[in-house]
């Protein structure tokens, strides 16, 4: 599969998935807002609370994670169109290997 056909399916799938949770039931967004408040009212509940936001956080890693590898991806391989005199050839599979390796 040609990599910009690669690319062109990915961005799909993601705004395929991005309209799946935008039209998501209103219920889907209570679960945390219920956690919290439930924490919220233990014995404990500033150990809790601060255990509960650091979970939170860690996540939080992957996604990020996740979009920052495919933005530098997308910024490395910007430009595109046909190449000038006094460039070389870039082999982009062997860029693409190394860059998820």
């Amino acid at each position: 599969m040609n990599f910009r056909i690669c690319i062109k399916f990915g961005l799909m799938l993601i705004g395929l998935v991005a309209v799946c949770f935008a039209v998501g039931s209103p219920a889907f967004a209570q679960g945390c807002a219920m956690c919290k408040a439930s924490v919220a009212n233990s014995a404990t509940a500033a150990a809790q609370i601060k255990a509960f936001n650091i979970g939170t956080l860690a996540l939080l890693i992957p996604p990020v994670t996740m979009m920052g590898v495919i933005f530098r991806v997308a910024y490395k391989r910007r430009g595109g169109g046909d190449e000038t005199e006094g460039q070389e050839k870039i082999d982009w599979d062997s860029e693409i290997e190394n860059t998820l390796s």
